[in-house]
């Protein structure tokens, strides 16, 4: 499910910005779901990185919105489900001005540009977004704020450089497995003994 709605993001950002700033050169995407440094601590090949790069930089459990149990009554024989999930995710969105022919003043017209789509996208669903996968029912987007100790640390743990980019908390993805926890038949008479 994170995998999807993050693809989703990146997608639409990118169309964004294709409008926005022209289609991009050499069959280069706007928007590329790449980490910045890989696993061995080498930096990941410019050539694969996008203009604007996306990166999910944390999850949190939103704790405030948890339910109880879930039951499916809708169905001939009533599933008892585990609860939902209900996650954040903090996306950062990152543009790295690569050499001379992309200019720090373009990556900062990108991350700019990253900023008004939120802006004018700060909530998406299936009515304002047909596109939407069936298995996101809501997402929203703040802009989130660090103090330059925590970028600081942010792009040390990420193991790179810091570039123009922006940190959003992405609100709230739901995951349920659909596999029933238990089933059973429904209850439909009430016998007290005495």
């Amino acid at each position: 499910m994170i995998d999807i709605a993050v693809i989703k993001i990146a997608e639409m950002v990118g169309n964004y910005l294709g409008l926005r700033h022209g289609t991009a050169s050499d069959g280069e995407k706007w928007v590329t779901t790449i980490s910045l440094v890989k696993a061995d601590g080498n930096g990941t090949n410019t050539k694969d990185i996008g203009r604007v790069n996306l990166q999910l930089v944390s999850i949190e459990e939103d704790r405030l919105s948890r339910t109880v149990d879930h039951y499916d009554r809708t169905a001939t024989v009533p599933k008892k489900f585990f609860p939902e999930v209900k996650v954040n995710l903090f996306l950062l969105f990152s543009s790295d001005p690569k050499d001379t022919e992309m200019s720090y003043c373009n990556a900062m017209s990108y991350i700019s540009s990253v900023i008004a789509f939120f802006q004018s996208h700060p909530q998406l669903d299936p009515t304002n977004t047909p596109s939407l996968p069936e298995e996101i029912r809501q997402l929203a987007f703040e802009m989130q704020t660090l103090s330059f100790e925590q970028q600081s640390y942010m792009w040390g743990m990420i193991g790179a450089k810091y570039r123009p980019s922006v940190l959003y908390r992405m609100r709230v993805l739901i995951i349920q497995d659909r596999l029933p926890m238990s089933e059973g038949p429904a209850i439909t008479t009430i016998e007290i003994r005495d």
